[in-house]
């Protein structure tokens, strides 16, 4: 959750900037950030997968990050045609990072490890 709210504040922080500075610093923290959110994603996911059927759980978890990012930029698209601003557009991408973080508050995290356990003997 706390990745989430980095990837929040870095779009907020896209969305104000304005030198060539500006854009060396977010570099900077998305370089540092990117792999490991990547990696905790993964991570939590693999506790809710019964080991038996890994494979068909990953496929999902690869499609759907095929389709979010999809949707993602089909949204940016359509917002930077609308107002032909693309600060607009840089925040939109906050509203996934939003709802996914809503989506996680949700999850009950040691009972879908117990269930995945459980499905797996």
């Amino acid at each position: 959750m706390a990745s989430l709210l980095v990837w929040t504040g870095l779009v907020c922080y896209a969305f104000f900037m304005e030198t060539a500075a500006d854009s060396v610093v977010l570099s900077a923290v998305v370089g540092l950030i990117l792999g490991g959110s990547q990696a905790l994603s993964r991570s939590l996911y693999a506790r809710f997968v019964p080991v038996a059927q890994s494979a068909e759980f990953f496929w999902f978890y690869a499609v759907s990050i095929k389709f979010g990012a999809s949707l993602g930029l089909l949204l940016f698209g359509f917002l930077a045609d609308l107002p032909g601003n693309l600060r607009v557009s840089v925040l939109s991408v906050a509203v996934f990072f939003l709802l996914r973080l809503c989506l996680l508050a949700g999850v009950d995290v040691e009972k879908g490890a117990r269930e995945a356990r459980e499905a797996s003997l």
